[in-house]
């Protein structure tokens, strides 16, 4: 199986076609797409599809591995939002909380970008960094008003707004 092939079955979540194929070409587990720089462990990630990125860490995936920004899997794993499943898997299996992108973001100024409450608090309790700033210089207080300032006022964004106004509380007990 090519390594295109399993990259489908990652977008596609087919587990037992990720499986046989891992097994077929083990080489492959951590080969990087060209025009991004991603690994199959990235877009299982950013997917948020637990299971496969399970498989691909049991099959030595490397869940430091950079694309052509720097986003490491776990930065993948923040913007999907309500997946902190995935973002406790990659803890587990050694992933660096506070790695920061080519644009010095950490996984949890992504989380906090992506409104992702759970994401976040999962992050705080791990001791992530709260003091940098990222190259525009914005720190995640910053961050977070950008987010609810852009979030619409109409009804059906009052979740995200919601979630966004309890980060900034957590934001300001810090």
């Amino acid at each position: 199986m090519t390594f295109e092939s399993l990259l489908e079955a990652v977008e596609e979540a087919d587990l037992n076609r990720l499986r046989s194929g891992l097994l077929e070409n083990p080489n492959l587990v951590n080969k990087v797409e060209a025009e991004h720089g991603w690994t199959m462990l990235h877009r299982a990630c950013r997917l948020g599809w637990l299971n496969g990125a399970q498989l691909l860490l049991d099959h030595g995936a490397d869940a430091n591995a950079r694309d052509l920004k720097r986003f490491t899997p776990l930065h993948d794993a923040a913007c999907s939002y309500g997946q902190v499943c995935v973002v406790r898997l990659l803890d587990l299996a050694g992933a660096k909380i506070n790695a920061r992108n080519a644009y010095w973001q950490s996984p949890i100024m992504l989380a906090v970008e992506t409104s992702n409450l759970k994401t976040f608090s999962y992050f705080l309790g791990k001791g992530a960094d709260l003091r940098f700033r990222d190259r525009q210089g914005r720190n995640l207080r910053d961050a977070a008003i950008y987010q609810l300032e852009s979030v619409p006022k109409a009804r059906k964004y009052a979740n995200q707004r919601e979630e966004l106004s309890q980060i900034l509380d957590c934001l300001s007990l810090t």
